[in-house]
């Protein structure tokens, strides 16, 4: 006698077989699963596996959201460096998109034109970007507060809209001086980049739509413009005049813009590994000769040394740059992240202006191009560690236009030209070789 406590799919099984039993002893022919209730029994004993999984699916997912909406706000971790350069357009939607970002505590614009004024002046640009800034972050908050009202089942206002704004506005959040006079000219808040805020995750300027009320009434960080001394590249990575930069600091172009989730993410891994370079964009150097891999030269270029008798060893081989395809994605290795958009130490910054690399700013000037290598080089000589690549989770946006920049006028030259500065530089810092790595960091959060 089966116990009280037997589940129903026992019950389920004792019942078939005392159908399937009875029915031979009484002679009939009919299925074993001929009945009604046999046919349930059976069809819940195929399907309990895939409900049990299914289940353990959307505890994992429940989890994961629930831990992604317990995520704490670590406050400012970051400063940013944003270098500009002739691209008015990108500055103005650029530098309010960081200024929005929750772990970044202030940017400062590195304006490169020393023969071309701000507009508006150095005070007017300052404040224009301030304003533009808080009206981004308004809005976000705003969008935060809609979802927000619609997942706890709320009727959904007009948030959003420009009376919920000119509302913020009123309660506090005053647009910085200066707004008024260039407002017709840096008004606009562009659709994607206001996107890209709200929807930045849980490093985004909304914090995600579930975040408290803390998060939800943040100011944006402060944006400051210095003037650099000479249009000189290496000017990027000068320390602001008079400014306590925090110990992490993301040096970017002002036509890359990296969403905030992947910035605060980069932020954590760039604390925690404090002795290497980290970014978002890896290349290599190497010494393997054209199409080949590091140590692994091509067929056609073997049969030609035996042809010749060449024994060529690999350090009499020049150093040669490769791009993301001839380099990271063929060989599965790099050692330099673009400092487009890369994590420094500010002890970095300090060193890189400072005497010992002289003759390496030297190297940059002369070229006008390679200020990442050298930065690369200094780097690796001081640490002896390989930089680290962080794998975005959405793809940065470009906003210069195709063919605008150095590397995409002429992809051929620029290539030709990193190579002579790969092998200048490893004179001029003292370095041999850069440390090579295959790892990839990616984050875990959605």
């Amino acid at each position: 006698q089966r116990a009280a406590s037997a589940s129903a799919l026992d019950a389920c099984a004792d019942k078939d077989w005392a159908t399937r039993k009875g029915g031979v002893h009484a002679g009939h022919q009919q299925s074993v699963y001929g009945t009604p209730s046999a046919r349930a029994c059976y069809l819940l004993s195929v399907l309990r596996v895939p409900a049990a999984l299914l289940l353990l699916l959307l505890l994992a997912a429940l989890a994961a959201s629930c831990s992604r909406a317990q995520r704490p706000y670590l406050g400012a971790q970051v400063d940013v460096l944003l270098a500009t350069y002739a691209r008015d357009d990108a500055l103005r939607r650029s530098a309010p998109h960081y200024a929005g970002c929750e772990c970044v505590g202030a940017v400062h614009v590195q304006w490169g034109d020393p023969q071309r004024a701000p507009p508006g002046g150095t005070q007017g640009l300052q404040d224009m970007l301030n304003a533009q800034a808080e009206r981004r972050l308004i809005e976000a908050n705003a969008a935060a507060r809609v979802r927000k009202a619609a997942t706890r089942g709320l009727p959904r206002r007009a948030a959003g809209s420009a009376g919920v704004v000119q509302a913020e506005a009123a309660r506090g959040a005053e647009l910085p001086a200066g707004a008024a006079a260039h407002g017709e000219e840096y008004g606009g808040v562009d659709g994607e980049m206001r996107e890209q805020t709200v929807a930045g995750g849980g490093g985004g300027g909304s914090g995600g739509g579930g975040g408290t009320a803390a998060e939800l009434q943040r100011a944006a960080a402060p944006i400051r413009v210095a003037l650099a001394r000479t249009d000189s590249l290496n000017e990027r990575f000068r320390p602001p005049p008079g400014a306590a930069l925090r110990e992490v600091v993301l040096s970017v172009d002002d036509d890359v813009v990296v969403s905030c989730a992947d910035v605060c993410s980069g932020a954590e891994a760039a604390q925690s590994f404090s002795s290497a370079m980290v970014g978002f964009y890896p290349r290599l150097i190497t010494r393997a000769p054209t199409g080949g891999v590091e140590g692994q030269p091509t067929p056609q270029t073997q049969r030609r040394r035996q042809q010749q008798g060449s024994r060529r060893p690999a350090d009499a081989i020049a150093p040669a740059y490769r791009g993301w395809l001839r380099g990271v994605w063929l060989s599965g290795e790099y050692n330099v992240v673009l400092t487009k958009a890369a994590f420094l130490r500010r002890a970095w910054l300090e060193t890189y202006v400072g005497e010992p690399m002289a003759v390496a700013r030297a190297v940059v000037d002369a070229h006008s191009n390679c200020e990442d290598l050298a930065m690369a080089y200094m780097v690796a000589n001081m640490t002896r560690a390989p930089p680290l690549w962080v794998r975005t989770r959405s793809t940065p946006v470009e906003l210069a236009r195709p063919g605008a920049g150095i590397s995409t006028a002429a992809p051929w030259k620029h290539r030709l030209t990193r190579d002579k500065c790969a092998e200048e530089l490893e004179r001029a810092v003292g370095l041999r070789a850069l440390p090579t790595s295959n790892l990839k960091l990616v984050s875990t959060t959605a």
